[in-house]
């Protein structure tokens, strides 16, 4: 297990942790983080598809803390994929709620292990800790914000992230 994965949960659940929250573009944190993934994608043959609406969707929040929810998400989309296969990233305002969804055409999970990813050391994957979902899950709350892991048709999974 990755010994920084480990420290940043236990520091999540001390009264000191805080959040450095300014006022941030929600489409530029997911540009950065998007770009410094897109070798991966491109290695894997991998397609990538962005909806990043032209207006800004602006909120309160610590962008480094959101830029890991997006590349712990990125990645675990990325690795469903064996060789190619597409990600789909949006970033919306949905009634009131800033929302970042990342859709991959992989295997999917299934309905009974979906709602328990977020549970810290399960993991569906050889190697995998299980750390990854359950830091995702505890930045997003941090923020006031829902972290969902939804089916997506015909096959695959969205991340949706409402903040």
């Amino acid at each position: 297990i990755p010994f920084n994965d480990l420290l940043e949960l236990a520091r999540m659940d001390s009264p000191q942790y805080k959040l450095l929250q300014e006022d941030v573009v929600l489409q530029k944190v997911v540009s950065d983080r998007i770009a410094r993934l897109r070798t991966s994608m491109t290695n894997r043959g991998i397609s990538l598809i962005t909806h990043l609406p032209k207006e800004p969707v602006r909120r309160e929040l610590d962008a480094r803390r959101i830029g890991q929810v997006v590349t712990n998400l990125m990645v675990n989309a990325i690795r469903s994929l064996d060789q190619g296969g597409t990600i789909e990233v949006t970033v919306k305002e949905d009634d009131g709620r800033a929302v970042v969804e990342i859709a991959d055409t992989g295997p999917g999970i299934p309905e009974a292990v979906r709602a328990r990813l977020f549970e810290p050391f399960l993991t569906t994957r050889p190697g995998g800790t299980g750390l990854g979902l359950a830091i995702v899950r505890k930045l997003v709350e941090a923020h006031g914000g829902n972290v969902l892991l939804l089916p997506r048709e015909p096959v695959g999974t969205i991340a949706r992230v409402e903040l």
